[in-house]
Formats: structure tokens, C-alpha cells, sequence
């Protein structure tokens, strides 16, 4: 378990999004999230293949829809159950 980060207070507001089929787009995370505020959607993909890692990050464009966005830890999307948590900042 990845330890947990403190809320952030200014923006990006973006949550890492764990154990994702690697058959759901950008428009499926979007489209789950659709009630917190979702700025943007990056799904990590192989630099080399191309292929999805099963990993990637939504910004949110409020503290509040990261808050929500958290409560959907654990939801199934796509016969999968995804962990969402605070991203780590950007260096």
C-alpha cells in the first residue's frame, strides 16, 4: 500500500488511478469521474509499445472533486476494482 499524501491545497488537484483495465480510455475515466470537475486524463502507457500500464492520473479542478474523486476507491470499472489516491506532486 502506497503511503497516504496530505490533501493538496493549491492546484493540480490530481489523483494517481490504480489497477486499470487495459482496455479503458480516457473517456471511461472521464466518464466515471464526470461529477467531480475532471480537467484532464492521462493514462501511463509503455514508451516502447505503446501499451496502457494499467495506471494513470486525473486532475480535478478543485480541491473538492479530488475529494469526491477519492471516494470512488475500490469502484469497478470494467471488471476491475480501481484504487485511487493523492498523486504524488510533480517535480
Amino acid at each position: 500500500m502506497r503511503e497516504e499524501l496530505p490533501m493538496p491545497t493549491q492546484p493540480p488537484y490530481t489523483a494517481h488511478i490504480g489497477n486499470l483495465s487495459f482496455d479503458a480510455t480516457q473517456a471511461d475515466i472521464q466518464e466515471l469521474f464526470a461529477e467531480c470537475e475532471v480537467t484532464s486524463v492521462r493514462i501511463v502507457e509503455d514508451k516502447l509499445t505503446g501499451s496502457p500500464k494499467g495506471f494513470g492520473y486525473v486532475e480535478f479542478a478543485s480541491v473538492d472533486g479530488l475529494k469526491k474523486a477519492l471516494t470512488f476507491q475500490g469502484t469497478s470499472l470494467q471488471g476491475r476494482n480501481i484504487r485511487v489516491s493523492i498523486a504524488e506532486p510533480r517535480m
